[in-house]
């Protein structure tokens, strides 16, 4: 029979997720009794519904004449796509009408495996080793395969999250999963090095032995090489007095381990190498002592009886290794070291907003501000008391001083002004 018109059809959801062995039904209603219903799978076959109806793996569920309802007791990977039921009924005028509608149905697959790559070479270590150039940097790329839906990247550096330049790309396969990647811009930085840079997945198809046995992480440790990192100043040292005995400590940091340590100092003509005293006895170096951190060095130099010479000039710490040579100055004063600058109270939380008013400007106000108040209450008592020539005036002085301020601007006083002022005469 021919169908004329539209009829409006209605499903239990749009979209759904499942993964592999859920039960699921997957429904369509109108406002009309049915009168023929429909299933097409994302494969292309139909499943016509009614009640005794029965295709082995998908069962007609119908409760209501007005709903065309199936079930699949076990979800499997062939069910993913979309699903059309297609609806007839009749109109009020007893006239077929057809409407359909689409349930879009995801099998969630977890990925098969995880990739790492660096700068486009599969990583074959569990080691990222890279040499510590300004604005140098790698390409690390993290790849999902054989996935559906797109899985969650999440990047950690020491188990702290990492917030970087990524970029994500996908590669759709024949099967429908699809090669999820994410591209992570890494800049190292010498805290960086001996840490795990870590990419990890989150997928809803992810089973507990899978997570458990982390099959969602894949993980490189930086070995970063560089040379003694420079400092960005001369260090100073003070002491008291003339000889008086004093041990100076340096503290640095480079990768690989140094392998040439010794002092140049001002009050001696050779180098003293670490671990070494001079032959005066006066000068004496401590072994490379590694700190707490990956890369970090300390190394002490006691002078017993520092002399004017130690002073003269600036003295300095050579530090090799592999990767080059960092000379670290230092310059031995006498006298008490400098107290600590004072750091000024800005008027505004956003030092761009103005400039900084230091707090010695402030308390000069606060105290002008009392000496004004104090100056004024003084005035006041004395008035009151009518000390000095600051007593208050009688009634015959104030209005005189009314003619004279009116005669002086060249207005000559109102007859009850004259009146008043001999009045009170």
């Amino acid at each position: 029979f021919s169908v004329s018109g539209t009829l409006n059809v209605n499903q239990n959801r749009e979209s759904v997720t499942l993964r592999v062995g859920e039960d699921e039904h997957l429904q369509c209603s109108t406002t009309l009794i049915i009168k023929g219903c429909m299933f097409l799978t994302p494969q292309g076959d139909q499943f016509f519904i009614f009640d005794t109806a029965n295709y082995g793996r998908i069962e007609a569920a119908s409760e209501t004449d007005m709903e065309c309802k199936i079930r699949i007791p076990s979800i499997s990977e062939q069910d993913n796509g979309d699903w059309k039921c297609i609806i007839t009924a009749l109109s009020e005028d007893g006239t077929p009408i057809q409407g359909n509608a689409t349930i879009s149905v995801t099998v969630a697959v977890p990925p098969s495996k995880m990739e790492l790559f660096v700068d486009g070479v599969e990583a074959e270590s569990t080691d990222l080793q890279m040499k510590l150039i300004p604005d140098d940097h790698k390409e690390i790329k993290c790849v999902a395969l054989h996935a559906r839906p797109a899985p969650t990247f999440t990047w950690t550096l020491n188990e702290e999250p990492l917030h970087g330049n990524i970029e994500d790309s996908e590669e759709v396969l024949e099967n429908g999963t699809v090669n999820y990647a994410q591209t992570l811009l890494y800049y190292p930085d010498a805290k960086h090095n001996g840490v795990e840079l870590k990419c990890s997945l989150s997928h809803e198809a992810y089973s507990p032995a899978q997570l458990d046995s982390r099959e969602n992480e894949r993980g490189l440790n930086i070995k970063l090489l560089y040379k003694p990192l420079e400092s960005e100043k001369t260090q100073e040292f003070y002491v008291q007095s003339e000889g008086e005995a004093k041990t100076f400590n340096m503290v640095f940091e480079a990768f690989p381990e140094p392998t040439e340590v010794y002092w140049d100092l001002s009050g001696m003509e050779s180098h003293l190498q670490q671990g070494d005293t001079s032959f005066n006895d006066k000068y004496t170096s401590s072994e490379l002592t590694p700190g707490d951190t990956n890369g970090e060095y300390s190394i002490s130099l006691t002078i017993e009886g520092v002399s004017v010479e130690d002073t003269k000039n600036e003295s300095s710490l050579f530090v090799k290794n592999s990767e080059g040579e960092t000379e670290y100055k230092f310059k031995i004063k006498l006298g008490r070291e400098p107290a600590a600058d004072i750091p000024s109270v800005s008027r505004s939380e956003n030092p761009d907003e103005g400039e900084s008013m230091g707090s010695g400007p402030v308390v000069g106000v606060v105290i002008i501000i009392l000496i004004i108040l104090i100056l004024i209450g003084l005035a006041l008592l004395i008035r009151s008391k009518g000390l000095f020539c600051f007593a208050a005036k009688t009634k015959k002085s104030h209005s005189s001083d009314v003619e004279r301020a009116v005669e002086k601007e060249g207005i000559p006083p109102t007859k009850n002004e004259t009146s008043k002022g001999e009045a009170q005469m």
